[in-house]
């Protein structure tokens, strides 16, 4: 019985596992599928924002305005870094990296590059005139440690709930199989006891539940009262016949 118990809460707890664990995988793509769009989506505001505002500072030379330009955008957790290089593509100005961009961290951060045009509708038509051609290029470094914060937050999460769930499943399967495989045990202990000593020396099980294994118990006592009924009238017929055979042998 313990070995049925057994499968059965495992059977159970491995159905509920895999059962949440795909539920988890899918709300984890889609968790990711959105982190990248909101990404992306925050990624083309920024470099509009600076191919904007840029331009003016770079064509005059002013450092001091297109510093504070990028560092007006260094306040988003998603910019790490941003570099204006000037037409000869040499180092304008350069903000202060928010944190390490060594080689361990090259797989956390996306680097996207904008020319810097006076007029900034002149990078979707022809070149024309010398006006047209690009006076700079912005470097802007985003950082993907917020999303992979928010995957790794979300990959504990659902892992801590299937935790949770399969221990109070397994407290619940472990109750309830109690009350299933408790009346089947004094059932069979009953059966023993019925099989080791005569009908009439075995003990009725008591009656106390309303439920189909009370039904079952019922039924037992039953077929035990009736077995001894068969084993008296068979005690009073041997009786009979022991005393009839004795008359007989008394009357030769």
């Amino acid at each position: 019985m313990h070995s049925i118990r057994f499968r059965l809460i495992a059977l159970f707890v491995l159905l509920v596992t895999v059962t949440l664990a795909g539920f988890g995988v899918y709300g984890q793509l889609r968790l990711s599928a959105e982190l990248e769009q909101g990404f992306a989506q925050r990624q083309k505001a920024v470099m509009l924002r600076l191919t904007t505002s840029l331009p003016a500072g770079v064509w005059n030379y002013d450092a001091f305005q297109s510093k504070r330009i990028i560092q007006a955008e260094m306040g988003s957790d998603e910019v790490n870094a941003v570099t204006v290089l000037d037409a000869k593509l040499q180092p304008f100005v350069t903000s202060d990296a928010t944190g390490d961009l060594g080689p361990a961290d090259l797989a956390a951060h996306t680097t996207v590059q904008a020319k810097l045009y006076v007029d900034p509708t002149a990078e979707q038509r022809p070149q024309k005139s010398n006006a047209d051609a690009a006076i700079g290029r912005v470097d802007v470094v985003f950082s993907r440690r917020a999303i992979d914060a928010a995957l790794r937050a979300s990959v504990v999460n659902r892992v801590v709930e299937i935790v949770l769930l399969d221990c109070v499943l397994v407290i619940a399967l472990i109750v309830s199989l109690r009350m299933v495989f408790k009346p089947i045990a004094q059932l069979r202990d009953a059966l023993f006891d019925l099989a080791a000593h005569d009908g009439e020396d075995a003990e009725e099980l008591p009656e106390t539940s309303q439920n189909e294994f009370g039904a079952v118990i019922r039924g037992f006592n039953q077929t035990q009262r009736k077995l001894r009924q068969v084993i008296t009238r068979r005690t009073q017929a041997e009786e009979v016949a022991r005393e009839a055979a004795a008359k007989t042998e008394l009357a030769y």
